[in-house]
């Protein structure tokens, strides 16, 4: 038996979707509400994203919100709690308790890194973020929060 190849590129239903995500990232996103945007059922739609993306919705969005918050740290000065609460989270328990299992450390301890540490990290600590940015061909300049938060080019 042959295995078939996965086709690279995205479905525009998958596309807008994670256009969605990129655009609400702080707030309520759910699964129902895009699957009924993009005209899919949501079992169909989780099944297709993870096919396509090759991480659950669920996890995609967690995973993207994490990295919106080490940008955050990085490049402003925000307090965390403002930074939680601007990535979708409602609670710091939860908040800290994902970081730490994405990340390894404290949204704090993050922070007090060196910085080519933290751009190092931000390189190669998210290749579900990075593939799905180098297959949508959107840039990271479009999934920048209101546009102070551009990514420079050369971290990734």
């Amino acid at each position: 038996m042959v295995k078939k190849e996965k086709d690279p590129s995205i479905s525009l239903n998958i596309r807008k979707t994670l256009s969605f995500i990129h655009e609400n990232v702080g707030g309520f996103i759910r699964l129902k509400e895009v699957a009924q945007g993009v005209q899919l059922h949501p079992d169909y739609l989780s099944r297709k994203f993870k096919r396509e993306i090759e991480i659950s919705f669920h996890e995609y969005v967690l995973h993207y919100r994490i990295f919106i918050s080490l940008v955050l740290l990085i490049r402003t000065t925000k307090k965390i709690k403002e930074i939680y609460q601007e990535i979708g989270f409602s609670q710091p328990e939860i908040f800290s308790r994902n970081f730490k299992r994405i990340v390894g450390c404290s949204p704090r301890a993050f922070r007090m890194r060196d910085p080519s540490f933290q751009r190092e990290f931000l390189k190669s600590g998210f290749p579900e973020i990075q593939k799905v940015f180098s297959k949508t061909a959107q840039g990271f300049h479009q999934a920048s929060l209101e546009g102070e938060n551009d990514f420079p080019q050369d971290w990734f």
